[in-house]
């Protein structure tokens, strides 16, 4: 349940993000007549012999090996729109992209689509831009992607379902992206990428990858506008990233069921949007190192086999609290620090089933002096109601 619940959640933010930003792809489904057009403006036709470009202004969907074949006997070097590869003809699938070796740019979004002959990029190398996104789903033989266009220019990359391609491009040019997904590449076991990327502008997502050992990479990044989401690797040991990454109120980073044994590369940060840390059945988080964490907006933390919070004693300002499945905790002194709610909204603190969780006096405070929206405190050994705080009564 959680895998299918993860593929909807991947299908759902990639829909929105492709709604948003190839508004002018081409529909998934093929359009039965579409495979290449007369151009009235050819450029062969053009009286000036210098110029080497042949454009195809519009979309392209190429359905079948015929089709390919048909396209790149125009050698097109430009296509002003998208290009979709996709198989629709079972009698005659797509097996080579060798001929498409002429185009060097695609002005809006490249799709490859359930190709199951394929078994590399090849024919795609010479492609130095992609304007707007690469997605490449379900290619079940596909084993080598260094072919993959890797200009700086394209903001979004989504790798989904290629189960035995074995490794990832770094992706080197890039100082910035919109979104990278890596979902369901279960043959890779590292991914070290995007050493001198800086800014994040919407959510990067590395997500059921089954043997997935190492992350890595990351050494400049300084902003992440929506999330950094690391979820359902169960074979995922370390996490190496930034030496320093300061973040900013709108980044959050959400880390749950992996293989972790901690979250060190977390232990410079000052300050981000949100934290989630939720521990699988292959997690043995034993400790949290935020030290010099003083301002998030939500920290979420479940299943846990943290003894204490201590670690967690530079935040002082908090807009939502839950702790969860936390067995080891015994107190909350570790959030005395927290005071404040900076945010527009109303503060929300849900503590529950910490079997040990007895004493709740860290968060007196700040339960008392701000306006809480949603106070759930339950299934701990001992559970203050809101009244309790204000009567001093936190702890037994």
């Amino acid at each position: 349940m959680s895998l299918l619940k993860s593929f909807v959640g991947i299908f759902f933010l990639i829909t929105l993000v492709a709604c948003s930003t190839d508004s002018n792809e081409p529909e998934s489904m093929i359009p039965e007549t579409e495979t290449t057009q007369d151009n009235d403006d050819d450029m062969n036709d053009d009286d000036d012999d210098t110029s080497n470009d042949n454009i195809f202004d519009g979309d392209v969907v190429l359905s079948s090996q015929a089709d390919v074949d048909i396209f790149t006997q125009e050698q097109y070097t430009e296509i002003n729109g998208s290009l979709l590869i996709q198989n629709e003809d079972p009698n005659d699938p797509i097996v080579s992209l060798d001929g498409l070796s002429s185009l060097t740019s695609i002005e809006d979004t490249l799709r490859l689509f359930e190709l199951s002959q394929i078994e590399s990029l090849s024919g795609l190398e010479n492609i130095e831009f992609v304007g707007l996104t690469v997605r490449i789903f379900n290619l079940p033989n596909l084993i080598d992607i260094s072919d993959i266009p890797q200009s700086a220019s394209t903001q979004n990359y989504i790798l989904d379902t290629l189960p035995n391609v074995t490794a990832v491009p770094s992706f080197e040019e890039h100082t910035s992206i919109n979104l990278f997904v890596v979902f369901r590449l279960d043959s890779i076991t590292q991914l070290n990428v995007f050493p001198n990327l800086i800014s994040i502008d919407n959510f990067f997502r590395i997500d059921n990858n089954e043997n997935l050992n190492s992350l890595s990479g990351f050494q400049n990044l300084t902003h992440i506008q929506d999330s950094f989401s690391i979820e359902f690797n169960t074979n995922l040991e370390t996490i190496s990233l930034w030496d320093s990454y300061q973040g900013n109120q709108f980044g959050s980073f959400i880390i749950k069921n992996n293989a972790l044994s901690n979250v060190d590369f977390l232990e410079n940060i000052t300050q981000i949007g949100g934290l989630s840390i939720v521990a699988g059945d292959n997690d043995q988080i034993t400790d949290i190192s935020l030290s010099n964490l003083n301002s998030i907006d939500f920290l979420k933390l479940e299943n846990l086999m943290i003894a204490d919070l201590n670690n967690l004693n530079s935040i002082s300002n908090i807009r939502s609290l839950n702790i969860r499945n936390c067995n080891l905790v015994n107190d909350l002194d570790g959030l005395s620090a927290l005071s404040t709610n900076n945010s527009d909204n109303d503060g929300s603190i849900n503590i529950n089933q910490n079997d040990n969780l007895n004493d709740f006096c860290g968060i007196s405070n700040y339960i008392i002096n701000n306006e809480i929206g949603s106070f759930q405190i339950s299934g701990n050994l001992f559970n203050p109601t809101e009244t309790d705080f204000t009567n001093g009564n936190c702890s037994i």
